[in-house]
């Protein structure tokens, strides 16, 4: 046996996570629009949402001394004199638009988007007691399928995270994934930013590009991969059925830390994880 104290990305053979943040929820906005000056506190002061003027959406947490949480990140391409809006559309996405830019070339242009459309109907956002942002179809007082999350706790084959989306998962320790809206895929110690200060990611895809929209995705095939969502370019892959394992005993994404026992016979780069059956890739792996 061999202890080895990095970070890494598992696949879990077998899982029981509930994917779900519990937490009574207040609304943040229903469909319409959040202005550039929006900040307001929600769950008795513990938790901020804040529309910045440089075109990202802020959420801080914290009684007494508010720290960052989450954000969307500043705007693709954004000039001084630039501003924006942030609008909850009839179908369930959301979006961050720049309305003026001194130049008159980019107004309009779309600089954030949830990738959530489904039906015409009823939707608004909420924030639950753990100041996680949540888009449910209805409405507070009767809602229905939750559709999307800033912070997810359950990815499954065919499942996604979007551009500055957060993937957490507590086994030996808490760490969690990020998009960055640089396309760089991103592994932090923590639940979310407020535990990273000027700490660098324990793990990284090394794919840093321009601002841009990205998606980072596990297929029905065990296949891992970094796409740009405007010109549906994969610049990442990595195929996880080159390490023995079939792709139907993979269930869930998931994150292992320091100090997790590991056993020593690994097939390629890839090794078992003690006592779980799992596999995942080690630090510095491409």
């Amino acid at each position: 046996m061999a202890k080895i104290s990095t970070s890494f990305i598992f696949l879990l053979a077998a899982s029981n996570l509930n994917g779900m943040v519990n937490g009574e929820l207040e609304q943040v906005m229903k469909q319409g629009e959040l202005p550039l000056d929006f900040h307001h506190t929600f769950q008795d002061g513990h938790c901020r949402v804040a529309m910045k003027s440089r075109g990202s959406l802020v959420v801080s947490k914290g009684k007494e001394n508010m720290e960052l949480m989450w954000q969307t990140g500043l705007a693709p391409g954004h000039a001084s004199g630039d501003e924006y809006v942030l609008q909850l559309k009839e179908k369930g996405n959301i979006s961050i638009k720049r309305t003026i830019s001194p130049d008159g070339q980019s107004e309009g242009v779309t600089v954030y988007d949830t990738h959530t459309d489904g039906s015409v109907g009823e939707y608004f956002l909420g924030i639950n007691e753990a100041c996680v942002l949540e888009i449910y179809e209805g409405s507070l007082e009767e809602p229905g399928d939750l559709i999307w999350k800033n912070i997810k706790t359950e990815m499954k084959p065919g499942d996604s995270l979007g551009t500055s989306e957060i993937f957490f998962y507590d086994s030996c320790d808490m760490h969690f994934m990020f998009m960055n809206p640089n396309g760089n895929l991103e592994i932090f110690e923590g639940r979310d930013f407020t535990d990273v200060g000027d700490n660098d990611p324990v793990w990284e895809s090394n794919t840093k590009r321009e601002s841009g929209d990205y998606q980072f995705s596990i297929d029905e095939n065990a296949v891992l991969s970094l796409r740009d969502v405007v010109t549906d370019e994969q610049y990442w892959k990595k195929d996880l059925q080159n390490s023995g394992r079939s792709s139907t005993s993979i269930r869930d994404l998931s994150l292992v830390s320091f100090g997790c026992e590991i056993m020593d016979n690994g097939v390629g780069p890839y090794v078992w994880f003690k006592n779980e059956g799992n596999l995942f890739m080690r630090e510095g792996d491409k």
